[in-house]
């Protein structure tokens, strides 16, 4: 087995050097130089697969419609030999995605740049960054946006009179807005969705906005956003929002009640977690959605209102309540937790910390009937009460005498199992409280607010470009040795969608099928990122099997871990210089 595995590699080493553009000789690079802004997938004969190079350089606007790849091809867009500047101050845009289907841009073509495309547009009013057009299947990263009169990224169809964008008869499915960087923007950093979800009226008419269906945000970085670092909303099924930083959020708001760090707004669902929210005069995390919400190992610090925020607007509810578990909340204007609805099935709040010191209750209840169930919260006045690393210094992982530590339940039900920092919590013993788990010192040697910046950046980091085709040959690859593992009996936990969970199941288009805290779900490959790979790669590693270290090679170089790329490739014998030719 061993043998047909390596001989496989160096038959898909061949394909993708042979190739040059691509891993098949149809895919092919199509080259954009400065002064071409509107670049239409169906009149440049884009197929699936292909890569969009945009040349470094000057560019006043750029538009991509019809481009459109397939679920196991997207077409690349990529900048090439340096950094992609777009800027004007008489445009609606910079860039524009429409029309288009399994499309991926990506800011990484550039080792010098850590985000390779920059947008910066200043006309009032207006956004940086369009998804729309019915566009779906998009994946956005490594773009740095400034200055926009709105928002940085604007992620929606408007209603129309004709309908074709309305609900039911659109789903905006599949967007992953990943590692990039807004600030200094006049409205949200990230706008996604339609706000008015129970509709609003045209010319006499009721429209009814699209939902999202499939929806990840995901390390990200704002900061000095004029309303909030992110904001969601109509966003119906399968959501993920994880591992961002919001610093100095809603500093010059356009509205009332638009200076919050994050808004989850109507009809959205799913997990908010692993985020850091910083300074912003209104509410941390304000929420306005349907209920299924998990808030776990979120961070916010010094906010002007309430640190989470829960309101009813008056919509139909998803059955499920919502669940605030393990959040660290320090210094709220108002109340910790402020709950303000009664038509929830359910409204837990546990393992939580809050510090306020303001005379008000931490967790107030404003709707008689709520069926609030709260256990195993430390409530405070102060930080040294809880015991904090270093609290001055904006450090709120716990230290060795922490009041927080082993005082929680357990609460893998919600599908909680690890911190802030990616460590697992216990599967048996009591929880520490809040969004960080305990570590000695020599195991947490960077500073929480370090973490912060680190958890956005870090992936952000120059990385290598691999080669057209090569990623996709490395899936195949890799989905091989995954069947293997699994034919094999072994044992396969990896960490996905963030938590610990166990393998025990690929079909033969690469979905996934994982098992944890007693459910069952399915993940896409394509949903998959190249982070995630690299943990599904360590899970095939085996100490004699050199071309599976060539696969965790190639994968941790494609992710930017020079360290695990240096070990694996060491390890993967004859097939480390073929991995190394792998990239440019």
């Amino acid at each position: 087995m061993r043998a047909r595995l390596a001989l496989v590699i160096r038959s898909s080493f061949a394909c993708v050097i042979a190739a040059g553009a691509g891993a098949t000789a149809s895919a092919r690079v199509h080259r954009v130089t400065p002064g071409e802004r509107v670049l239409d997938g169906e009149r440049m004969n884009v197929r699936p697969g292909d890569v969009i190079a945009v040349q470094a350089g000057a560019y006043r606007f750029i538009r991509f419609p019809n481009v459109r790849g397939s679920a196991e091809r997207p077409v690349t867009i990529v900048n090439e030999g340096g950094l992609v500047d777009v800027r004007n101050d008489d445009r609606g845009y910079a860039v524009v995605i429409e029309r288009s289907q399994h499309v991926h841009l990506t800011g990484t073509g550039s080792r010098a740049h850590e985000y390779g495309f920059r947008c910066h547009i200043t006309k009032k009013g207006m956004t940086a960054f369009h998804v729309n057009g019915k566009s779906c299947d998009v994946e956005v990263d490594h773009v740095e946006i400034s200055g926009a009169g709105f928002a940085g990224f604007n992620v929606k169809d408007e209603p129309r009179p004709d309908g074709s964008t309305n609900r039911p008869n659109f789903v905006m499915r599949n967007i992953n807005l990943h590692h990039n960087y807004v600030h200094d923007v006049k409205g949200e950093g990230f706008y996604v969705g339609h706000t008015f979800y129970t509709g609003y009226k045209v010319e006499g008419k009721v429209l009814y906005p699209h939902e999202i269906h499939g929806l990840r945000i995901h390390h990200n970085l704002t900061r000095r956003t004029g309303c909030e670092g992110i904001q969601v909303g109509s966003a119906a099924e399968d959501v993920e929002i994880h591992d961002n930083v919001i610093e100095d959020a809603g500093v010059a708001p356009f509205a009332d009640y638009q200076n919050n760090g994050m808004q989850i707004g109507t009809a959205t669902t799913g997990r908010i977690y692993n985020n850091v929210i910083r300074r912003c005069p209104g509410t941390g995390i304000i929420i306005t959605g349907r209920g299924n919400n998990t808030f776990a190992n979120n961070l916010v610090v010094d906010c002007g209102g309430s640190g989470m925020y829960l309101m009813d607007r008056e919509q139909e509810m998803s059955g499920v309540g919502y669940r605030f578990v393990n959040n660290t909340i320090v210094n709220p204007g108002d109340w910790g937790f402020g709950l303000n609805c009664a038509r929830a099935p359910e409204i837990v709040v546990a393992n939580n910390i809050v510090v306020q010191d303001n005379g008000k209750p931490h967790i107030q209840n404003h709707k008689a009937g709520t069926k609030l169930v709260k256990r195993n919260n430390l409530l405070v006045r102060s930080v040294a009460e809880v015991g904090f690393a270093n609290p001055a210094e904006g450090d709120y992982r716990l230290a060795r005498a922490s009041a927080a530590r082993g005082r929680g339940g357990i609460e893998v039900a919600y599908g909680v199992t690890t911190d802030l920092a990616g460590r697992d919590r216990p599967k048996r013993s009591a929880w520490d409280l809040g969004a960080y788990s305990y570590a000695p010192p020599e195991r947490a040697a960077v500073s929480s607010t370090d973490a912060d910046a680190g958890r956005a950046a870090a992936a952000s980091a120059p990385r290598k470009m691999a080669k057209a085709g090569a990623v996709a040959a490395f899936d195949g690859l890799l989905r091989g040795c995954l069947v293997e593992v699994l034919a094999g009996g072994d044992a396969a936990r990896v960490w996905l969608a963030g938590s610990k969970q166990k393998l025990v199941g690929i079909d033969d288009e690469g979905t996934l099928s994982l098992s944890a805290s007693g459910l069952t779900l399915t993940i896409p490959w394509k949903r998959l990122s190249l982070k995630d790979r690299l943990g599904l790669a360590l899970v095939c590693v085996r100490d004699e099997q050199p071309d599976r270290h060539a696969i965790a090679a190639f994968y941790a170089l494609a992710t930017g871990d020079d360290a695990a790329a240096q070990r694996h490739l060491a390890a993967a014998g004859a097939f480390a210089a073929d991995v190394r030719g792998m990239f440019e």
